[in-house]
């Protein structure tokens, strides 16, 4: 068992030996600051809700990237079919923390894939609150 036990031990202390050149971070690596702004619209119960929004992060060889994204409503818009509900600007908002990743990043046409991992908040109000 003791000589099992060596074994492993030396095939275990001997792994950061066989690892690999290059690694995830490396001294030749780019890392570059952005900010995004943004404008989205979508529709809520055939309402236009516009929502804006910055986001800051870095990114590493133009190709992955980390950060951080608030976006809120610019308009007030009317949430119910009646009507008798309304979301007043900035009372819907979200934010989080950003992954991202661009495929092709030297090419012309690219594509981007984004992940926000966050939370956010909406607050209603009857119209007459107008």
């Amino acid at each position: 068992m003791r000589r099992l036990s060596a074994i492993v031990a030396f095939a275990l202390l001997s792994l950061p030996a066989l690892a690999a050149e290059r690694t995830l971070l490396d001294d030749e690596d780019v890392w570059k600051l952005y900010t995004e702004p943004s404008v989205r619209v979508t529709d809520v119960n055939d309402n236009s809700a516009t929502l804006g929004g910055v986001g800051i992060g870095a990114i590493l060889n133009d190709q992955l990237s980390f950060g951080a994204e608030v976006n809120a409503l610019i308009n007030d818009i009317k949430v119910d079919e009646d009507g008798d509900t309304i979301v007043r600007s900035f009372d819907w908002w979200y934010a989080g923390a950003t992954v991202g990743y661009t495929f092709f990043a030297s090419d012309l046409i690219h594509l981007n894939v984004l992940g926000l991992f966050g939370g956010g908040q909406m607050h209603t109000h009857p119209e007459k609150s107008l």
